[in-house]
Order: C-alpha cells, then structure tokens, then sequence
C-alpha cells in the first residue's frame, strides 16, 4: 500500500467530521446552540456578555438573537431613559426588570421599598438632538449632523439613518403625527 493510500485511509470522511459554524461564540459548540443558550439569559446582562469577545458582542447586538428570544417567548418589557445634565452629557439606560423577578414579586416587594428593577447603560449616540419614539424605533434628529435610529427589537445601538440633512439646521424640534415625524 502506498503512503498516498494510508494517508487516505487516516483521514476522517467529510460525513464524519463534526461540523461547526466558524462564527459561533464558544468554537466546541454550534452557533444555534449557543444562540439558545444567549436568548435565555436576561437582556440586564447582555452589555457584561459583550465584553467576553468579538464574537459574543456580535450575537448580542444581532437581530437573530432578538428573533429568537421572541420565537421562545424570552421577551422582556423595558423603558428607555435619557438623562442629560446640563445640557453638556447624554446618558442612555434601559430600566428593565432584574433577573429572577416577575411582575407579581416586583410588586409585592415594593409596597415595603424594595425594587425589581435595575438600570442598564446603553450606548448614547454620537451627536444628541431632538428625540421621537415611532413603533419600536428611536429616532435621534441631531443638529446639523442628521438622523440616527436605535431599533429597541435588535438593540444594536444607534445607526446613522442618513449622512447629513439637505440643509443646515440651527435649531431642530420633532413630533409624531400618524406614525409619522
């Protein structure tokens, strides 16, 4: 038997060999096992999920993983929360309800002052204007930069809608009318 034939015969088949996304979080696992896994966990812990790698800070802002915690029921109610101190930094959180509570607990507790919910920090946008919520989306109408949106299903962060207005805005004020700003 030639060398040739034996290194034939060492090598696995291509049906054997296990196969795994190159894309997935922890490499021994398959992407859709650890997309599963991910959607369990409370959203509260998603920005300290993203800091563990590229990889996982790519699945946690994907809209794959936000389908899928809706598809499974995973869904967690939030309100977003701006502050600004004098009119110098903006500061985005989210309020959501912490780990391990539900409605029922949370209220309960705070009849004797204890909370339920947490603040989580969420990426401000880079230029800060006049803010209008349509649907399930933020828009940001920033002076005289343009508009960038923040998609509160995918929460993948601010995304510039537009490089720039046609016209040079000094002051700006949005409303909604109709689903329409």
């Amino acid at each position: 038997m030639s060398s040739r034939e034996k290194r034939r015969k060492r090598e696995p088949s291509p049906e054997s060999k296990p196969t795994f996304q190159s894309s997935s979080p922890i490499p021994s696992l398959p992407y859709d096992l650890v997309l599963l896994c991910v959607a369990r966990v409370s959203r509260l812990y998603y920005p300290t999920l993203s800091l563990v790698s590229k990889r996982f800070r790519s699945l946690v802002s994907s809209p794959e993983l936000y389908k899928t915690r809706s598809l499974f029921g995973f869904t967690e109610s939030c309100i977003y929360v701006c502050l600004q101190t004098l009119g110098v930094t903006t500061d985005w959180y989210t309020l959501c309800l912490k780990p391990n509570h539900n409605i029922n607990k949370t209220l309960k507790k705070t009849k004797t002052g204890l909370s339920g919910y947490a603040l989580a920090r969420v990426p401000a946008p880079t230029r800060f204007g006049s803010v209008v919520a349509v649907g399930s989306n933020i828009y940001n109408i920033a002076f005289p930069h343009g508009v960038s949106i923040m998609d509160c299903k995918s929460h993948s962060g601010w995304i510039e809608a537009t490089p720039s207005l046609p016209v040079e805005l000094h002051s700006c004020s949005a409303s909604v009318v109709d689903h329409k700003i």
